[in-house]
């Protein structure tokens, strides 16, 4: 999550408005080695990221469908 502060305030200070970084992160794709927790995949649906692919499942606390399913479209374990 301390990377996408990061972007945000560049892109903040380059002059994109709001909408033009929600846009951006809307065409963007995590791939990650474990499954988010459940508050980082809720963190990434509230941003607008779409597609998380993540190598092994978080069994105690995964939030794209190990425990809880916070993106609207099915979640897969694995590349």
């Amino acid at each position: 999550m301390e990377a996408l502060d990061v972007l945000i305030i560049q892109w903040q200070r380059t002059g994109f408005t709001a909408a033009e970084v929600a846009e951006k992160f809307s065409a963007c794709s995590l791939y990650v080695t474990c499954e988010p927790c459940i508050m980082c995949a809720s963190a990434l649906s509230i941003i607008g990221i779409k597609e998380v692919y993540y190598g092994c499942a978080n069994d105690k606390f995964g939030g794209c469908g190990s425990i809880l399913s916070l993106h609207s479209s099915s979640s897969e374990a694995g590349i």
